[in-house]
């Protein structure tokens, strides 16, 4: 195998990468939700350069964090834990996004 051939094409990266917006998309979250429009930039920043990229999105409104693996070699596929966070975690996270506005 070459070295090429070890690595994820731009369409595979496309493919998986959109199967991860739909499955937020299915689970509830909103599409103009500021932290899913993050999730997107990402995908689309690993779609485009094929990088390694481990992201820990905080979702306030949902009480959840999104734990995003985004692989650059074929023999991983790219996965997305929409994880439930402690009630204390979320009071903390809705306070600091509440300071950004």
């Amino acid at each position: 195998m070459t070295k090429s051939e070890l690595y994820k094409t731009l369409a595979e990266r496309a493919t998986e990468g959109v199967e991860i917006i739909r499955k937020l998309k299915a689970l509830g979250v909103s599409m103009e939700d500021p932290y899913l429009i993050k999730t997107r930039t990402i995908i689309n920043k690993w779609i485009k350069e094929g990088e390694l990229i481990n992201e820990s999105i905080e979702f306030p409104r949902y009480g959840r964090r999104l734990e995003l693996v985004l692989p650059k070699k074929r023999i991983h596929a790219a996965s997305a834990a929409f994880k439930v966070i402690d009630e204390e975690t979320r009071k903390q996270i809705e306070l600091e996004a509440e300071g950004r506005r």
